[in-house]
């Protein structure tokens, strides 16, 4: 009985895997379709996808989630900022 729970242990932790690939990739297009439109409808969902990323269970790398939070305010200088320019992120 032990090797059944196991395996679902596993196919549980697949699924929050591709769940937490599935953010980045999710991620990666919205940043890449911002900076090449300029769209700040994007934003929102950017800052959102870098919470979810940050609070995600299978993320355990603490870098990796401060990257986030620090990323997220960054972004959110952009919704800020009044001029149609895009502001730098570095």
């Amino acid at each position: 009985m032990s090797k059944v729970m196991n395996k679902d242990i596993e196919k549980g932790d697949l699924v929050l895997d591709v769940h937490a690939t599935a953010l980045i990739a999710n991620l990666l297009y919205l940043m890449t379709c911002y900076s090449q439109k300029n769209d700040k409808s994007l934003v929102e969902p950017i800052q959102e996808s870098l919470d979810w990323l940050s609070l995600h269970p299978v993320v355990l790398n603490s870098q990796l989630k401060d990257i986030c939070k620090e990323l997220k305010r960054r972004w959110s200088t952009i919704t800020m900022s009044k001029s149609a320019e895009v502001t730098p992120l570095h």
